[in-house]
């Protein structure tokens, strides 16, 4: 699916469809290495689950069509070059012009959340913060812990699931969410205990199953109790 972003830019997304519509929508935000199979097949569980999943390719501005290897040293690298690429304002703008398409979609309810893995975790977040989706669930998020007064502004809930034993996300940094976000109320937090990152994530060496299968039943039922209708 190509999703415009602008008078004369548009980016690619996969799209995963329900069996029954109108749908509550899910904007899937990928990790560092583009639209893998890892991230279509979350999508495609989400379809399964009944939302509308759009993944849309963040890095489109710096290279499309981007898909690393989630093993590779050398494609990681190149990953956390364009994560850190994704730093300004304007890939807040690009995830709400896709939140705004797919809001527009007959296959939508009207109703548009957001899910983010690592640096997409980090971008669900802040997308809510901004207003542009109902509702975000992050899957251990990157850099969190640097973003979190953004939550001045959050008016709309927000699932943050933490992996207890993240390098990505040490200790300290676990502290100071909790200490910031444990008390407002449009945030749930939830901490997954003796798992690391992406323990989550389809055929990743660090997936935990039992974990994963609940990070997964959460997420759903979140997105469900909050986006069931316009």
């Amino acid at each position: 699916m190509e999703i415009r972003v602008g008078a004369d830019e548009a980016l690619d997304a996969y799209v995963a469809t329900p069996a029954r519509s109108p749908a509550p929508a899910v904007v899937v935000l990928h990790e560092i290495f583009g639209i893998t199979p890892s991230i279509k097949a979350v999508a495609d569980a989400l379809a399964a689950a009944g939302f509308l999943a759009v993944v849309p390719d963040l890095f489109w501005r710096q290279s499309k069509g981007v898909v690393l290897s989630e093993t590779d040293d050398a494609d990681r690298a190149r990953g956390m070059a364009l994560g850190q690429g994704l730093a300004g304002p304007q890939v807040l703008d690009d995830i709400a012009a896709v939140a705004a398409q797919v809001r527009a979609l007959e296959a939508c309810n009207g109703r548009v959340g957001a899910v983010g893995f690592c640096l997409g975790g980090r971008l669900a977040f802040l997308a809510a913060c901004a207003g542009a989706v109902d509702a975000a669930a992050a899957y251990y998020a990157t850099g969190l812990h640097t973003v979190l007064d953004a939550a001045g502004t959050l008016d709309r809930p927000v699932l943050l699931q933490i992996a207890e034993q993240d390098a990505l996300c040490p200790p300290e940094a676990q502290a100071a969410i909790h200490a910031q976000l444990g008390d407002h109320a449009q945030v749930t937090l939830k901490t997954y205990p003796g798992v690391g990152h992406a323990f989550a994530r389809p055929g990743s060496p660090a997936r935990d199953p039992a974990m994963a299968d609940l990070a997964n039943v959460t997420t759903a039922a979140f997105l469900s109790a909050h986006l069931a209708g316009a």
